[in-house]
């Protein structure tokens, strides 16, 4: 179902997703961090944070709220790095 949503390329020390959907640009736009290394349309995703990735956004599109009530709990903000 993630193939739907994303371009996916593996390249061992690195992956680039590529978001392809409204719903996968959106998420990428607001709940993944500020600092995104794009090469092209796609962003850097080190092989260690890709599952966390993966399961947030599948969080995301299949219960929103639920998504949101976790986000909001753990970054208050909105911010994903508050200093």
């Amino acid at each position: 179902m993630i193939t739907k949503h994303f371009t996916i390329q593996n390249h061992g020390s690195v992956i680039l997703l590529e978001p392809l959907t409204e719903q996968s640009k959106h998420f990428v736009d607001n709940y993944v961090a500020d600092d995104l290394q794009w090469w092209g349309k796609s962003f850097v995703c080190e092989p260690g944070y890709f599952d966390m990735l993966v399961d947030g956004f599948m969080r995301y599109i299949t219960d929103p709220q639920d998504f949101l009530d976790e986000y909001y709990e753990s970054y208050p903000s909105g911010e994903i790095y508050d200093n």
